[in-house]
């Protein structure tokens, strides 16, 4: 992707992974546009709280060159949470470093759904 197709990104969806590794949880924050083909990914957060205040480049409108920095906390209440295990996590690995589909990715996280357990008050 070059710069001039950089500056276009609106990202429209938001996915926040926490995944256990040796006892330790990592915090994994993924953006995709489907539209224009873009994503971004930050990762290796130890703490939740430390990802919370990290400060996300967004753009204002497409192809402008006004950029405001939000809080992560704000993106949180819109993001996908989820919680995988290693094997999961290369799943969502692959599947985000492949040509975007919005299918793919809803039936990913549909499968998602299927295989972690429901929490007690749904």
């Amino acid at each position: 992707m070059n710069q001039r197709q950089r500056k276009k990104i609106i990202l429209q969806q938001w996915i926040i992974v926490e995944r256990i590794e040796m006892d330790e949880e990592r915090y994994t924050l993924y953006a995709i546009d489907f539209q224009r083909q873009g994503r971004y990914s930050w990762s290796c957060w130890r703490s939740q709280e430390e990802m919370l205040q990290f400060r996300i480049p967004v753009r204002c409108k497409t192809g402008g060159t006004r950029i405001h920095y939000q809080p992560c906390a704000k993106i949180a209440s819109k993001a996908i949470w989820l919680a995988l295990d290693e094997e999961q996590y290369e799943q969502l690995e692959q599947l985000f470093y492949q040509p975007l589909s919005r299918n793919r990715w809803q039936a990913f996280l549909q499968h998602l759904n299927k295989v972690l357990p429901k929490s007690p008050s749904e």
